[in-house]
């Protein structure tokens, strides 16, 4: 079998990922303002860092996060197990505060708020996903043949 590599989902599949990102960033850093803050609101560099922000943690949990399991997988099994799956919070927080070390305008306080940060940007970029594939799939596959693709016609 035979794997084809397919650019235009790839970018399209990126893009939806990074709007969702974009758009828990802002509300992130709207509910978390004191500990989790970008430049001050409306100005160009707001955006501009809300955008790089999001395109780096998209970029870190795409090709970072799989690689670091990776390297450490009877580690990350282990610790996936004892601590019943709430590792993958943490490996998310590690992403965002990572992701805000290397954009140096936006601020995150501590492990914690980059945990809840992570956890707010998640669900939000998780829902935008969910809407946008899931509409994609709405109309279906066309009907099989023989019918009204209900099943096979007898």
């Amino acid at each position: 079998m035979r794997v084809r590599w397919n650019f235009e989902r790839t970018v399209h599949q990126f893009a939806v990922h990074w709007a969702g990102a974009f758009l828990g960033v802002l509300l992130t850093a709207l509910l978390l303002d004191p500990y989790v803050r970008l430049p001050e609101t409306g100005s160009l560099m707001y955006w501009a860092t809300a955008a790089a922000f999001s395109a780096v943690l998209a970029a870190l949990n795409v090709y970072v996060r799989p690689l670091m399991y990776l390297a450490t997988l009877p580690l990350t099994c282990c610790f996936m197990v004892v601590t019943l799956g709430f590792g993958h919070f943490v490996v998310g927080a590690f992403m965002f505060w990572l992701a805000g070390q290397i954009i140096p305008p936006i601020y995150v306080e501590s492990f914690g708020w980059a945990l809840l940060g992570a956890l707010i940007t998640a669900a939000i970029s998780t829902s935008v996903s969910w809407l946008v594939f899931r509409r994609g799939q709405a109309g279906g596959a066309p009907p099989r043949e023989g019918g009204n693709g209900a099943g096979p016609s007898t």
